[in-house]
C-alpha cells in the first residue's frame, strides 16, 4: 500500500506522491535483497538489486563472472550499473563491497537515504553457508566473514544515514526503516523543536540561526553538522560543507556550535542528534572525555578535531595530522631534517604526521621543557628557537600562533635558503611574515590553507564516506 502523507528525509512529501530512493547496503547475509523487496512492496515503488542488474547485463550469473573473469571485472560491472541507477522513487539493494569505491558512494548517496543493515559474523556465516557465493579471500569461510566485516564496517557506517540491526524480523526491519526515513508530522515537529532549542541562545554569526531553522522547516529529517569551539564564528567550515552537501546531493546543513566547554558541545551533539562536528580550539583535548569511542589517531594524539555519529556511538577522530602529512607527501622536495616550532596541540599533530615519514625531527619551543617532554615521548630531539640556524634544516614547520596577529615571526630571514621548505600552520592571514620572507629567498612554501584543505577533505570522508578532491575545497575557499 502506498504511503500518503509523510514527512520525508529530503523534505515534505505531499499526498499522492511516492518517495525518493532508499539504498540498502551491508555485508553478505544481512538480508539486503529480502528487505529491499518487502520494503518496495510496502512503499509501492520499484525494487532494483544491483547484483541482479549485473547478471542481466552480462548474461551470466555472478559466481560464473568471478570464476571466468575475476573480482576486478565484477567490480567494473558493478560500478557501471551503480553509475546508471535511476534517480527516481525506488528501493535499491547493492553489493557488500560497493561502498569501498568512491564513485559508487557518490552515486549511491545522491538524493538517497542509505541504510546499513548491520549483521554480526556468526549470523552472516550461518545465512550464507551452502550458497554459491564466490570466495573473496584465501581464508576459511568463517574467518573470511570475520575479516571482511571488520575491514568494511567503517565504510558501511560512514556511507550510511542510519544503521539497523539485521538480525530481526524482516517486516519489523522494514517498518523501522520507514519510520527513520520518513518522519511523521509529529516526529518532524519534535525534531525541529529539539534542534532549534539546542542552538537558540548560542552565539552565532548574523543570519546563521535563520538559515538553520529555514533548512529544518524544509528538511526536518536532514543531517545537521557544526563547528564546535570558542570562538568559532570565523570558521570557513560551514561554507565548505554546505557547498559540498549541495554538490553531492546530501541532505544536510552545517552551522555553528559555540559553547562554554567541550562537555556542553558533546551534550548538544547528543541532544540534537547531530551527524558530526568539527572541533576547534580550545575543545580538542577535552572532547575525548565525552565520546563513546576513540579512533586510533585521536587516541595517539590525545585530541579529537572530529566527532561523528557512528551507528549511535560518538566516535572521536583526528584529521589534523593528515593536513600536515599530505602537503609534504605531494611536494617534490624530500627533506631529511625537519624542525617543528612549538610544543602544543598543533605540534603534536605535526610530530605524529612526521612519524609516518623517514625525516629526522627537532622540536624547538621557547619553553624548552615543553619541547623536551614532547620530544622524549616520540624519540626526537629538542631545543629552543635560537638553535634553528645551526641545525640548518631542510623543513621548518611553524605550529605556533606567532604570525596570526601582527607581523611577528620566530625565524630570522638569514635562516632561509632556496632549497628549504617552510610550512606555516597559521592560515589567517593567508600569507604570514614567515612565509613572505621565505618566499623572497626562494624557499618552497606551504601555506596554512593547505593544512586546512587536507584535514577538511579527510574529515568530510569520515562523516559521509565521500572522498572529495582537495582542489574542490580550494575552489570553495577561493
Amino acid at each position: 500500500m502506498r504511503l500518503k502523507v509523510i514527512s520525508g528525509f529530503l523534505g515534505r512529501i505531499k499526498e499522492g506522491r511516492t518517495i525518493r530512493r532508499i539504498v540498502i547496503t551491508g555485508f553478505r547475509g544481512a538480508g539486503k535483497s529480502t528487505i529491499g523487496k518487502i520494503l518496495s512492496k510496502k512503499l509501492g515503488v520499484e525494487f532494483i538489486d544491483t547484483d541482479t542488474e549485473i547478471e542481466k547485463a552480462s548474461g551470466i550469473d555472478i559466481p560464473q563472472i568471478f570464476s571466468e573473469y575475476g573480482e576486478e571485472h565484477f567490480r567494473k560491472l558493478e560500478k557501471d550499473i551503480i553509475g546508471k541507477l535511476p534517480e527516481k522513487d525506488c528501493v535499491i539493494s547493492t553489493g557488500g563491497g560497493a561502498v569501498l569505491d568512491n564513485e559508487n558512494v557518490k552515486n549511491l548517496r545522491r538524493h538517497s537515504y542509505v541504510v546499513f543493515l548491520d549483521v554480526d559474523p556468526k549470523t552472516s556465516y550461518m545465512r550464507i553457508s551452502g550458497s554459491d557465493r564466490p570466495a573473496l579471500t584465501d581464508n576459511e569461510p568463517d574467518d573470511e566473514v570475520k575479516y571482511l566485516i571488520r575491514k568494511r564496517y567503517a565504510h558501511y557506517a560512514r556511507t550510511s544515514d542510519t544503521c539497523i540491526d539485521a538480525s530481526g524480523d524482516p517486516d519489523e526491519i522494514c517498518d523501522d526503516i520507514t519510520c527513520r526515513a520518513f518522519l511523521s508530522e509529529k516526529k518532524a515537529k519534535t525534531r525541529v523543536r529539539t534542534i532549534t532549542g539546542v542552538f537558540s541562545g548560542l552565539k552565532m554569526p548574523d543570519g546563521a540561526m535563520e538559515k538553520l531553522t529555514g533548512f529544518l522547516e524544509e528538511h526536518p529529517g536532514g543531517h545537521i553538522c557544526a563547528i564546535a569551539g570558542n570562538p568559532c564564528g570565523h570558521s570557513k567550515s560551514p561554507l565548505i560543507y554546505n557547498t559540498l552537501f549541495e554538490r553531492y546531493g546530501i541532505c544536510g546543513h552545517y552551522t555553528y556550535l559555540e559553547t562554554e566547554s567541550a562537555e556542553k558541545a558533546a551534550g548538544a551533539f547528543r541532544k540534537a542528534g547531530l551527524r558530526g562536528i568539527s572541533v576547534t580550539i580550545p575543545f580538542k583535548e577535552d572532547m575525548l572525555k565525552f565520546v563513546d569511542r576513540r579512533g586510533r589517531h585521536a587516541k595517539a594524539l590525545g585530541a579529537a578535531n572530529t566527532v561523528v555519529d557512528c551507528c549511535d556511538n560518538l566516535l572521536g577522530c583526528n584529521t589534523d595530522w593528515v593536513g600536515i602529512l599530505r602537503p609534504l607527501e605531494n611536494s617534490w622536495i624530500k627533506p631529511k631534517l625537519a624542525v617543528i616550532l612549538g610544543a602544543g596541540g598543533a605540534a603534536r599533530g605535526a610530530v605524529y604526521a612526521l612519524k609516518h615519514t623517514d625525516i629526522d625531527v627537532y622540536i624547538l619551543n621557547r619553553t624548552g621543557e615543553r619541547a623536551k617532554k614532547l620530544a622524549l615521548e616520540n624519540g626526537y630531539k629538542w631545543g629552543t628557537p635560537d638553535m634553528l640556524k645551526s641545525l640548518n634544516p631542510d623543513l621548518i614547520i611553524n605550529t605556533t600562533p606567532v604570525g596570526m596577529k601582527g607581523n611577528d615571526t620566530l625565524v630570522d630571514k638569514s635562516v632561509f635558503k632556496p632549497e628549504m621548505m617552510v610550512f606555516d600552520a597559521v592560515y589567517t592571514p593567508p600569507e604570514t611574515r614567515l612565509l613572505r620572507e621565505a618566499k623572497e629567498v626562494g624557499c618552497t612554501c606551504i601555506y596554512g590553507k593547505e593544512m586546512f584543505v587536507y584535514q577538511a577533505e579527510e574529515q568530510f570522508f569520515r562523516m559521509f564516506g565521500i572522498r572529495v578532491l582537495p582542489s574542490e575545497i580550494r575552489e570553495i575557499l577561493g
